[in-house]
C-alpha cells in the first residue's frame, strides 16, 4: 500500500484535520510490491506499508494449462529478491518525515525476514559514526545472523548478504539520507510476526 497526497484519482479519501478542520486528500493504492506506482509528486508520499509472507485466501488459478490445481494462499508468497528491490524503490519515494512500515513472518520465510532486518539495520547505519553498513553485512556473514534466531543455520547468509549489499549500493547511489529504524515483536509467541518501521529524517 502506498499513501500519498495526490488528488486526481478515484481512490481518493477526504480526511478532516482535527486541528483546523481543513481537508486533505489521501490516495490509497493497493498493489503488488514488485512494481510500485510512482505518483506525480513523490514529495507527497508519506506512508508505504508492507505485509509480507503468504497471501491469505488467494485462489488464483495456476498458469500451467496442464495443471488444473489452484494455487492456494500458502503457495503465493513474497520473496527476498522482489521485496528488497521494492523496499529500495519505496525509500526513494518517501518524503522527509515519511514512514515505511514492514511486517515480516519468520515462520513463512526466514531468509526474507533476515534480509529485511539486515537491510533496515544497514539503512539506519548510513548515518552512524561508529559502524558502517558494510561492516554490519560482513559481521552478518561471518558470525551468523546476529539477530538472536535460534536456528541461524536455516538461513542462507551468503545469499542474503549479496542481495542486501546490492540493495544498499543502490540506496547509496541514489543519495538517500538519514533514517531511524525500530522493531516491534509480539511477546509470548514463538517466532512472532515482526513489525519494522523506518522514518526518513532527512
Amino acid at each position: 500500500v502506498v499513501a500519498s497526497d495526490d488528488d486526481d484519482d478515484d481512490d481518493n479519501h477526504d480526511l478532516e484535520d482535527n486541528n483546523n478542520n481543513s481537508k486533505k486528500v489521501v490516495r490509497v493504492l493497493q498493489t503488488s510490491h514488485e512494481r510500485l506506482p510512482r505518483p506525480k509528486d513523490t514529495s507527497s508520499v508519506g506512508l508505504i506499508v508492507y505485509n509480507l509472507g503468504w497471501l491469505p485466501g488467494n485462489t488464483n488459478t495456476n498458469t500451467n494449462p496442464d495443471d488444473n490445481d489452484n494455487v492456494t494462499g500458502k503457495d503465493c508468497v513474497t520473496t527476498m529478491e522482489t521485496t528488497l528491490a521494492s523496499l529500495v524503490d519505496a525509500i526513494s519515494l518517501l518524503r522527509v518525515g515519511g514512514m515505511l512500515s514492514v511486517v515480516t513472518y519468520p515462520l513463512t520465510s526466514r531468509d526474507e525476514d533476515a534480509a529485511v532486518r539486515l537491510f533496515l539495520t544497514c539503512l539506519a547505519l548510513r548515518s552512524s559514526r561508529t559502524r558502517t553498513w558494510e561492516e554490519k553485512v560482513a559481521s552478518f556473514v561471518a558470525a551468523g545472523n546476529g539477530f538472536g534466531d535460534d536456528d541461524s543455520s536455516s538461513i542462507n547468509r551468503t545469499a542474503i548478504a549479496q542481495q542486501v549489499t546490492f540493495a544498499m549500493e543502490t540506496v547509496v547511489e541514489r543519495g538517500l539520507q538519514t533514517w531511524r529504524v525500530s522493531q516491534n515483536n509480539k511477546l509470548g509467541m514463538e517466532s512472532p510476526p515482526v513489525l519494522f518501521t523506518a522514518t526518513r529524517i532527512k
